[in-house]
């Protein structure tokens, strides 16, 4: 395994870097290194967080890893031959091959649908969901409370009729978004 690995991050770099990387087992962890110009580079890897499980699937790891220690290559749904480097790089190709044939498009509200797209997305029974959402408030020792005049009143501004508040409210609250799905 230890090869397998060296030789993996060997691929890469330009050609003075090639063939510097070392593996090895010492001391319960595995040790990568090279010398670069003048200076030593040690990744080391403690194997004591790994169970007997976790070290069977890692020589797994290490006989998948040889299989692209040659040159390996996939044949496209357009019978292109596109060339693979790593098992990470094999799954990358998947999913751009993949997405070739899907197409995704966000609409803001139902009213920018075609009658299609409405029917397909949001209105057939077998591809919708109906979700019924209801308030319970903060739970605290199993007791529920009713909706705060707060919370009624961000209920308008998000779903209410009124476009102004909305926006403003987003723009106020952008800077805040974590998870953000574009």
């Amino acid at each position: 395994m230890e090869e397998a690995a060296a030789e993996y991050l060997n691929r890469f770099g330009n050609n003075a870097e090639r063939n510097l990387w070392t593996g090895s087992f010492q001391e319960n962890s595995f040790i990568l290194e090279k010398k670069y110009y003048e200076e030593n580079i040690i990744k080391k890897l403690s194997l004591d967080f790994l169970d007997t499980k976790h070290v069977e699937e890692l020589s797994q790891l290490g006989d998948m890893l040889k299989v692209f220690r040659k040159k390996c290559h996939m044949i496209n749904s357009a019978n292109e031959k596109i060339d693979i480097y790593s098992p990470i790089d094999f799954l990358k190709k998947i999913i751009e091959e993949g997405k070739k044939s899907i197409s995704i498009q966000r609409f803001k509200g139902l009213g920018e649908m075609n009658p299609e797209e409405l029917w397909e997305t949001t209105l057939n029974p077998e591809n919708n969901t109906l979700l019924k959402v209801n308030y319970s408030g903060n739970d605290v020792e199993n007791e529920t409370t009713n909706p705060s005049d707060r919370d009624r009143e961000i209920f308008k501004i998000l779903m209410g009729e009124d476009v102004v508040p909305r926006k403003d409210f987003i723009n106020k609250n952008a800077i805040n978004v974590n998870n953000l799905d574009i």
